[in-house]
């Protein structure tokens, strides 16, 4: 069912994946399930806010500047 589902989805994202990111998401939803499910429920269905692309209201110039210094970015 899907109990077996998210269990089967969270072992993947844990212990399967080579991607730190989708490590971490996966060790956060799995404590979170554990803990307390009506706060991961909250969590999962909360509202979103739209996602916009906004590259049309910038300078062209800037815009291609700042494409061009993308690989110089830090985490």
């Amino acid at each position: 069912g899907t109990q077996e589902l998210v269990q089967r989805t969270l072992s993947l994202a844990t212990q399967d994946s080579d991607n730190p990111d989708l490590r971490d998401r996966g060790y956060i939803y799995w404590r979170l399930l554990s803990t307390d499910p009506a706060a991961a429920k909250a969590v999962v269905l909360a509202e979103k806010p739209l996602i916009t692309e906004e590259t049309d209201q910038l300078d062209p110039t800037l815009l291609d500047e700042l494409i061009c210094n993308i690989g110089t970015m830090a985490a």
